[in-house]
């Protein structure tokens, strides 16, 4: 699927062709473009310039129509229906784009940190093969999934709760991190954040497939063999947590909970 960047026009040539790949043969067609969910952003309306027998169909779809609702960061899908007119009647053609905003990560939106700053976090920790195998996208992916997936966790920002116990005012707005605003998060602690950034690196890069020992642990194998090398595991399968473990070190210190925040091996 292809990636535009949110806010201009595109022009889009779409094969007319069945489900199953059989060329149609249309005298007319119509289009609307609707999101992801659904919502129609331009109705049904004769597609202007096709001619009849013609085996593509060039929609242009405008900037309007392809603006971001959250245009700081993130992402929404964008579908083109074609409603095809053949000597069989009327045949549906679907063909989906995705817009992306310019910063694709944002604090308070959908990350703990700009993909940047993700950059330099990562290359300040070891052993992230996953991460620095993967490609971009897949990088802004497991960043975003591991920003969820920390936001299961209740945190508590520790020298924040300690500066309250000598009498300072600043309290920790959310214990789901996820759920704070840009300008909330920026109140907790310097260390907080930076341990909130170095796991989500550690949480993307599991995701990505750096922990090679512990997918072949949870896939119940309980033995490897490569050539005469050979690595032997306990039966039992590890827990499964909302984070791994050692995106769980990081945090340890902000755990409000952590008899319940037990992390995958």
């Amino acid at each position: 699927m292809q990636a535009i960047l949110g806010g201009q026009a595109a022009t889009w040539v779409i094969p007319l062709e069945s489900e199953g790949g059989v060329q149609l043969s249309a005298t007319g067609i119509q289009y609307r473009v609707t999101k992801q969910d659904g919502t129609e952003l331009l109705a049904k309306t004769p597609l202007v310039g096709y001619v009849a027998g013609d085996v593509t169909a060039t929609v242009t779809v405008s900037a309007l129509v392809n603006t971001l609702a959250n245009a700081t960061a993130g992402r929404e899908l964008r579908m083109i229906e074609l409603f095809v007119t053949t000597a069989d009647g009327i045949v549906k053609v679907e063909y989906s784009y995705v817009i992306e905003a310019e910063a694709l990560l944002a604090v308070g939106v959908n990350s703990f940190q700009s993909y940047g700053s993700a950059l330099m976090t990562a290359y300040e920790l070891p052993n992230v093969e996953g991460w620095n195998q993967a490609v971009k996208l897949n990088r802004v992916n497991a960043l975003i999934a591991a920003w969820r997936n920390i936001g299961k966790l209740h945190l508590q920002d520790s020298v924040v709760t300690a500066m309250n116990r000598l009498g300072a005012s600043q309290l920790m707005p959310n214990e789901n991190v996820t759920a704070m605003t840009a300008d909330e998060y920026s109140t907790l602690s310097l260390e907080m954040r930076n341990a909130l950034s170095r796991a989500q690196i550690l949480e993307a890069d599991f995701l990505l497939g750096g922990d090679e020992v512990g997918d072949i642990r949870r896939s119940g194998i309980m033995s490897a063999t490569v050539g005469e090398s050979s690595q032997f595991f306990r039966p039992a399968k590890p827990l499964e947590a909302a984070v791994c473990k050692r995106a769980m070190r990081e945090l340890s210190a902000y755990i409000l909970s952590p008899r319940r925040a037990l992390a995958r091996n």
